[in-house]
């Protein structure tokens, strides 16, 4: 979960983000399709935009620990607490690894479509931390004063966050870095590419051989069934063993994958500007960060 620090400066980087060109009229050059089978072969690609996304999880843990610091500075200042963020865990491996579904027939024999739960990570934990309405009040900048002294423009938050050199959002909800939203754009312009259907034909054909009825990956994947209860059962674990090996034997996700790259290349071509500045943006409170924590 996200703190507060994060979701600001996500905002904060988003400020200039604008929408992706209109799909062009040709298909973009796929270049090479790699051939991937397992989960160590994406592991080791990348994609055009990985360069620029500002909200990577090396960038949030600093961001995350530094605001932290500095707000609990803050508030004291004013005989009040804050409760401290909860440790923030990174998962494992390059952040792509799920973006084209199942692949490591390892993960799937365990949960199925389920997804694993993160190192570290309680779903719905409650860790029991509150905070009172005066703290509130301070935190946010709510109130020009508290106890007879100043309360700083945005309350401890914003000062925290000129700290670190970022910017408050001015009004509404945080949204996601050009970059994300980009890369969101290219994924669905992947998905539709007339040069993934004969793959996923293949595909098809394959888990029918296996004994299976699906459309296509994604299909198979939001099978309501396995959904009703928390934890896979057998037959969604057989289905997803099936479905990764016909990934494997059609090269679906190396398909998938150079579609995306390609359209992530337009995207970046398109807009390198502008994410030139969202990653100097946070190039700036990355070194502030590492300054404060002494990194």
């Amino acid at each position: 979960m996200l703190t507060r620090a994060a979701l600001v400066v996500l905002a904060a980087l988003a400020a200039s983000g604008c929408t992706a060109p209109a799909s062009p009229s040709e298909l973009p050059p796929l270049g090479e399709v790699p051939v991937i089978r397992d989960a160590d072969d994406l592991a080791a690609l990348d994609l055009p935009l990985d360069p620029y996304h500002v909200d990577t999880e090396p960038l949030l843990d600093r961001m995350n620990r530094a605001w932290d610091v500095l707000v609990q500075r803050c508030i004291r200042r004013y005989g009040l607490s804050w409760p401290t963020s909860p440790e923030h865990v990174p998962p494992e491996g390059p952040e792509h690894m799920e973006r084209y579904g199942i692949i490591d027939a390892a993960v799937v024999t365990e949960y199925g479509y389920h997804q694993p739960p993160r190192p570290g990570v309680k779903n719905g934990e409650d860790t029991g931390q509150s905070w009172s309405a005066d703290a509130d009040a301070v935190m946010t900048g709510r109130v020009d004063r508290h106890d007879g002294k100043p309360v700083p423009n945005g309350g401890c938050n914003g000062e925290a966050m000129r700290a670190l050199g970022a910017e408050l959002p001015e009004n509404g909800p945080p949204k996601a870095p050009l970059s994300r939203r980009l890369a969101g754009r290219a994924y669905e312009q992947a998905l539709a590419d007339p040069r993934l259907d004969p793959v996923v034909a293949e595909w098809r054909e394959c888990m029918t051989a296996a004994g299976y009825d699906y459309d296509s990956p994604l299909d198979a994947g939001e099978d309501r069934a396995w959904y009703v209860k928390s934890g896979p059962s057998k037959r969604e674990i057989a289905t997803a063993l099936a479905d990764v090996d016909c990934r494997a034997r059609t090269n679906y996700v190396g398909m998938f994958y150079a579609l995306d790259a390609a359209y992530q290349r337009e995207a970046v071509a398109a807009h390198r500007a502008e994410l030139r500045e969202l990653r100097e943006a946070a190039e700036v409170i990355d070194r502030n960060a590492r300054r404060l924590l002494g990194e």
